[in-house]
């Protein structure tokens, strides 16, 4: 009788436990802490490139912001403008394209760290009332110069300094991608 009152009350007390434990058994990164540190924290510089036809382009980000997991699921989708710096022969000429892509993130645990990899450039196109013909100098290289960018520099770094972030990178987990987050499980 004492034997099963004692089992009783541990699994109890594990049941009530576990409950109670219910709410840290993962962490939720919103697309809005994402997106605000797209634009507090992340290199605008993109690339320095010359193309075959020696025109030098340097091309950087202005006004990103990621959708997590929406359209379509399991995807962040990006759009924003690129800023290309073109030196052509006859002289430096500023072009703005406004651009949609698309990557499945990645995890990095040993940085801590989400990446975008498989990014897939979905449109681009120069800013209305700005020459047409500039794109043809940058668009060989842009898909080329955007995939690299993600593969080498993250989306997110997480913050050592915050307890839970802490937790979702020292603790065996699951990453996933929810509908407006990135989601940590440990459990």
């Amino acid at each position: 009788m004492f034997n099963k009152m004692l089992v009783g009350g541990t699994l109890l007390a594990v049941s009530l436990l576990m409950a109670g434990c219910q709410k840290v058994t993962h962490y939720s990164l919103s697309e809005q802490l994402v997106n605000h540190y797209l634009q507090s924290e992340i290199d605008p510089h993109i690339a320095n490139l010359t193309d075959p036809q020696n025109i030098d382009v340097v091309l950087s980000f202005d006004k990103l912001s990621v959708d997590v997991g929406r359209d379509p699921a399991k995807i962040v989708s990006a759009d924003g403008v690129v800023k290309a710096m073109l030196s052509l022969p006859e002289g430096k000429k500023s072009v703005d394209i406004d651009i949609q892509f698309a990557g499945k993130p990645e995890f990095m645990p040993v940085k801590g760290a989400i990446y975008l990899d498989d990014v897939d450039i979905k449109h681009y196109q120069v800013v209305a009332g700005e020459d047409q013909s500039y794109i043809k100098y940058i668009s060989p290289d842009l898909d080329y110069a955007i995939t690299q960018y993600f593969k080498q520099n993250p989306i997110y770094i997480l913050d050592k300094s915050s307890p839970i972030e802490d937790l979702a990178l020292n603790t065996p987990n699951k990453f996933s991608v929810e509908k407006g987050q990135l989601l940590f499980s440990w459990l």
